[in-house]
């Protein structure tokens, strides 16, 4: 929701709690633009690691 009685901060420490105990990494991108951006990299670097080769032409 647009508005939570949620304080912030205790949002973020939930965050970081479970991107701790769960290992599952939190990022913050700002908008949809830089979400794109974050994803397309982080899809790049895992393919790298992993071997893959990345076809930009086709995505794949």
């Amino acid at each position: 929701p647009a508005h939570s009685k949620m304080n912030p901060r205790s949002a973020l420490g939930s965050l970081l709690a479970w991107s701790v105990r769960y290992r599952v990494p939190v990022f913050f991108a700002g908008d949809r633009e830089h979400g794109r951006a974050l994803t397309r990299k982080l899809l790049e670097m895992y393919w790298k690691y992993r071997g893959e080769v990345w076809c930009e032409r086709t995505g794949s």
